[in-house]
């Protein structure tokens, strides 16, 4: 890209590739010069902007994407998967309210948009607004049955106290997906919850062998309890 830019240095298409291999690398801010200078010469378009919001979300590098996703919407207020991703940088940087906000507007113009439901579900979760949460998820969750939405309502239940409808939602979860490494390590929580110590270390150790990593300090914890001492080691 830096030899395209040095032969074609007026292409803000070059700049913009150049962009996004410079956030993947971790330098937003070079990554952001050389977006802005894509602006100057390319002319500013949305599309452009989710470009490279997109890159530096996917590195979960939140506080960059969202940079990107506003002056996407800088040029078009109403470009819905702006919308959508800020909505998930601020819910992925805790920014509840924003987030929740942003998740209503993508489905004013998109009402049938489940994955914002579904994560403006888990915005209203994370604000301790249980019965929003629960009407979002409850109305995914008849969509989409086994997928995210089942998922975020077994993380509200569990939040809740509702073990029992937590434990069904995991449930749900891994026999949808039986990789599904997050909901067979929530399930082994909630297993643990009522009892059930011998299920909950198998769905651990099947989490761990996913590489959830939480799943293996839950094991050391479950071996220390029992005095297996030395598999906690």
């Amino acid at each position: 890209c830096t030899r395209a830019r040095s032969r074609h240095p007026q292409s803000g298409e070059i700049w913009r590739e150049r962009a996004r291999c410079l956030l993947l690398q971790g330098d937003d801010a070079g990554g952001g010069e050389d977006l802005e200078q894509a602006a100057r010469l390319g002319g500013e378009t949305a599309e452009a902007w989710c470009l490279a919001g997109a890159t530096a979300y996917g590195t979960r590098r939140w506080a960059a994407a969202a940079i990107c996703y506003d002056r996407a919407l800088a040029v078009d207020g109403n470009h819905v998967d702006a919308l959508f991703y800020r909505a998930g940088c601020a819910l992925n940087q805790g920014e509840s309210e924003p987030a929740v906000r942003g998740f209503t507007r993508v489905l004013e113009l998109r009402p049938d948009d489940v994955d914002a439901l579904v994560f403006r579900g888990a915005a209203f979760r994370s604000a301790r607004q249980w019965e929003r949460a629960e009407a979002d998820l409850d109305r995914a969750v008849k969509v989409a049955p086994g997928t995210e939405a089942q998922f975020q309502r077994g993380l509200l239940r569990e939040e809740r106290g509702q073990v029992d409808g937590a434990l069904a939602d995991f449930e749900r979860c891994v026999a949808v997906e039986p990789q599904n490494a997050k909901a067979m390590h929530h399930r082994g929580l909630a297993r643990m919850k009522v009892g059930e110590d011998r299920a909950a270390e198998a769905d651990f150790r099947r989490a761990a062998a996913l590489r959830h990593s939480d799943s293996f300090g839950e094991l050391a914890g479950l071996y220390k309890r029992q005095g297996r001492i030395d598999e906690a080691r």
